[in-house]
């Protein structure tokens, strides 16, 4: 019995409530950003698989847009092991940046502390791109781990 549900699943394109699917051009469009962006992380596709989040296998399908359909975990997973948040490569799959710059810029500090910024600081973390912005945290991360580490 099982054959007969693979089969409906993998041909008549059943799919399970949280699969993603979309068209290849959308696909294709995540495929360029995934790629894009490990390679300005600097990661090797060894490496973010080794993180344990996602095979190998999937890391190559996903950046050479072989499959029209990822689990909706899958998603997530790539998107944090690129540092990304949880739903990046959805909003990709909508047409839109990776991460959300405006919203980024509204978050509040946790402890509810408003936090000036000098005015050309501020003017330059309106005006850079997602990527630039992504970036900058991981490095904020890594600096702030390596004080916290000291």
């Amino acid at each position: 019995m099982l054959g007969i549900a693979k089969y409906f699943c993998e041909n008549l394109a059943v799919a399970r409530p949280d699969t993603v699917i979309a068209e290849p051009e959308r696909w294709a469009e995540v495929a360029a950003a995934v790629r894009e962006r490990r390679a300005s992380l600097g990661f090797t596709h060894t490496q973010v698989a080794a993180d344990g989040r996602v095979s190998l296998n999937v890391w190559s399908l996903l950046e050479n847009n072989k499959q029209t359909k990822y689990r909706r975990r899958t998603l997530v997973a790539v998107a944090k092991s690129l540092q990304w948040p949880d739903d990046a490569l959805l909003r990709i799959l909508d047409g839109l940046e990776p991460v959300d710059a405006q919203a980024a810029m509204r978050t509040q500090p946790e402890d509810g502390e408003t936090v000036t910024l000098p005015a050309g600081l501020a003017r330059r973390l309106r005006d850079a791109t997602p990527d630039e912005m992504a970036r900058l945290e991981a490095y904020l991360d890594g600096l702030f781990e390596r004080r916290r580490d000291a």
